[in-house]
């Protein structure tokens, strides 16, 4: 098995950062007070590397990347979120992007629209509230999985529990020492294993008005993708019969793409279609189906297997060559009258030649040459080319 990759970049992002409301009072007093929330989604593209996601805070002039400090961005496949941990007046004056660049070309980069922080004064979002609840999250067996929880104010006895049963338990102790508070109130399972899956809950009391708040997301690990079976290095098909070439992957959220020759098998539904497992079905067989086919299985967070089989067509033997209804010749002369065939396999194609309806020889060559042609030599001659798999003739005149 391989791995087939291309490393261009989507020309979009599926889902682009909005504007985030903040209540300006906040920042009146002591400065840095609260969280906002910036996300992103770069659009998917079949074979691609999911590039890198990075922040930028543009204000003027001036570019500085929002990767540290108060400023905390997390990726997870193709979405990246932006947390700002204490909001400053400056902020509302500055521009956030997000950017996807390519590992493999440095210079290749895509940029989101750019959004911005607006004041409110709202007198609600004075209140403490979530300005970041926790959201639904997938990950493969293995990866990196992280909810964000935020809030707009000062809150205490916070904590992170998941649901086990009727009754919710500490995440402390629930992932064998892998799980972690990643920021404030972010929290982070290392090397996500099927056991970690489950309801995760974010809460915490509010000092201002002393209100229990709490939110919940899912987390989904998916099984990386794999071949329910090892798919066939080389099959031979027979043209006019059907061949299935297998793939059969398994694991969530797969997509299955098939190629020929490196380009995109197109499917008609009639002869050429894709089973409901996965595998490509050929039916009936043409000659030019044979090829190098590559099955490639794919998830939703990018990680690919790919299968390679060899198709080889035989068919039978055809005459490419047709000679002349009919040949002149004089006694003496010596005469080559011609037969071409086509047909696989090719070196077991065998030509028999008839005169009047009685064989004259059978040989590997298609050419049959008369010497010094007597009037004894006029007739219809035949040439039947013929492999395994069938045969073909025409007929020609010597006069």
């Amino acid at each position: 098995k391989a791995t087939l990759r291309y490393h261009g970049l989507p020309d979009h992002f599926e889902s682009d950062p909005a504007d985030a409301e903040h209540y300006a009072e906040l920042l009146t007093g002591k400065p840095g007070q609260g969280t906002a929330v910036f996300g992103c989604t770069i659009a998917a593209q079949p074979f691609a590397v999911v590039p890198k996601i990075h922040w930028v805070r543009r204000k003027g002039n001036q570019t500085q990347k929002a990767n540290s400090g108060r400023f905390y961005a997390r990726q997870y496949g193709r979405r990246s979120v932006l947390q700002i941990r204490g909001v400053e007046k400056s902020d509302f004056d500055a521009k956030f992007v997000c950017i996807a660049s390519s590992s493999a070309v440095e210079s290749t980069i895509v940029e989101s629209r750019p959004a911005r922080l607006i004041s409110t004064t709202d007198p609600i979002k004075k209140q403490t509230l979530f300005t970041e609840k926790p959201l639904n999250v997938s990950v493969a067996e293995g990866d990196y999985a992280e909810f964000g929880c935020a809030f707009s104010g000062s809150v205490r006895n916070f904590a992170w529990h998941r649901q086990i049963g009727d009754s919710p338990a500490l995440v402390a102790s629930m992932t064998n020492g892998r799980s972690s508070l990643v920021s404030t109130h972010n929290f982070a399972v290392q090397s996500a294993r099927f056991g970690d899956a489950g309801r995760y809950t974010c809460s915490a009391e509010s000092d201002l008005t002393k209100r229990r708040l709490s939110a919940s997301a899912i987390l989904t690990v998916v099984a990386k993708p794999f071949f329910e079976i090892t798919p066939s290095q080389a099959i031979t098909a027979i043209t006019g019969l059907k061949v299935l070439l297998e793939c059969r992957p398994k694991g969530q959220g797969l997509t299955t793409t098939w190629l020929k020759n490196g380009e995109p098998v197109v499917f008609d539904g009639r002869r050429v279609t894709l089973t409901v497992n996965g595998n490509l079905s050929l039916y009936p067989v043409d000659k030019d189906d044979g090829g190098m086919y590559q099955c490639y299985i794919e998830n939703e967070f990018g990680e690919g297997l790919q299968s390679t089989t060899h198709l080889v067509v035989e068919y039978p033997a055809f005459v490419t060559v047709p000679a002349r209804s009919s040949i002149a010749a004089l006694e003496d002369d010596n005469i080559t009258l011609p037969c071409s065939a086509d047909g696989n396999p090719s070196e077991s194609i065998e030509y028999r030649w008839e005169r009047n309806g009685d064989v004259i020889g059978v040989q590997t060559t298609g050419n049959l040459s008369v010497m010094t042609a007597a009037t004894t030599d006029s007739g219809e001659y035949r040439c039947i080319p013929s492999n395994r798999h069938g045969s073909a003739s025409f007929s020609v005149i010597v006069l």
